[in-house]
């Protein structure tokens, strides 16, 4: 028994004690295999967190999903309902069941609220600027707070030293497709400067004159942009010195495949043995070379702890890195 005093910041939810336990077990034949377990010791029997697939800038127009996760002290997803709703609008509360996964990922049901995962609601007089969604579940509280504007704003919607927004990261070769990318300040006469650039060569500097304004530039592809091109924003309000930063990705063709089983059977006992066929196809559904990688576990290991299946693929593009 180890005993542990709260503080006030746990209590108030802006922390969390755990205990980290690591160990070594060797069993009979002397193999070894380490451990690491993390417990969380707090005075909530549950912790309900939000994720959102944007960020904190968003465009009345393009509303982001919201996903609700509710976890043990372990960190294993439990089973609740939320209710949340719009601070300002407490009259207007409504409630959706907790996610079953940590991805988030719009359903394919009409009915999204039955997999925890929606699209933020705006009541119909909802004001531009700060706002706050608050999530309540089984005793405890969340909040996703976000700066809400349209893009067809001429100044920025706070009084904020810089406000920066793209409408994406990539633009398709031969395409009519776009990126638009907003810079502007609530300060007056600020004198910025900005270059383009790939990783190769500068394109453009030039200077641009803001003053309590929001300007806007768009780009298409061009050959000279290569596989991506960025484009940076910097000034100083107020002695305080601001840099933003664009990457725009070349979009490269649609390399999607199509997989499914051909053979495969969901019921073995020990010692069988079985093949099974797996069919990748293109798109439209013709045969394609490829190489296949693929894992068999024992699915009883995630009633103990459930494992999360990643593939992040790194591309280098160009980026901007400040000196100093």
């Amino acid at each position: 028994m180890i005993p542990m005093k709260l503080d006030n910041l746990v209590r108030t939810g802006e922390s969390r004690n755990f205990f980290s336990i690591n160990g070594t077990i060797t069993d009979g034949t002397g193999e070894q295999q380490t451990f690491n377990y993390t417990v969380y010791a707090d005075d909530k029997r549950a912790h309900l967190t939000i994720q959102s697939d944007g960020d904190y800038r968003v465009e009345l127009h393009h509303l982001p999903q919201l996903c609700f996760l509710l976890t043990n002290r372990c960190g294993v997803l439990q089973k609740g309902r939320v209710k949340y709703w719009l601070k300002g609008y407490e009259s207007d509360v409504q409630s959706c069941e907790t996610s079953d996964t940590y991805t988030l990922k719009p359903s394919d049901k009409s009915d999204n609220h039955s997999v925890g995962v929606i699209t933020l609601p705006l009541p119909a007089n909802v004001k531009k600027g700060r706002n706050e969604l608050i999530a309540t579940c089984e005793g405890d509280t969340a909040r996703y707070s976000f700066i809400l504007f349209d893009e067809n704003d001429k100044r920025p919607c706070e009084e904020m030293n810089g406000w920066f927004y793209a409408t994406g990261s990539d633009f398709g070769e031969g395409d009519n497709s776009s990126v638009k990318v907003y810079v502007g300040t609530s300060k007056r006469n600020i004198h910025v400067l900005y270059s383009i650039f790939t990783p190769e060569k500068t394109l453009e500097n030039g200077t641009l004159e803001l003053s309590d304004t929001i300007v806007s530039r768009t780009f298409t592809y061009r050959p000279e942009y290569g596989d991506g091109m960025t484009i940076c924003y910097a000034y100083y309000v107020d002695g305080q010195f601001l840099s933003f930063y664009q990457t725009i990705n070349r979009r490269l063709d649609d390399k999607n495949l199509n997989l499914s089983w051909t053979t495969f059977r969901d019921r073995l006992v020990p010692g069988d043995k079985e093949t099974w066929t797996l069919k990748v196809s293109t798109p439209d559904g013709h045969p394609v070379r490829a190489q296949l990688m693929a894992t068999l576990y024992d699915r009883a290991l995630d009633r103990i702890a459930e494992n999360q299946w990643k593939f992040h693929w790194v591309i280098d593009s160009p980026r901007f890195v400040p000196n100093g």
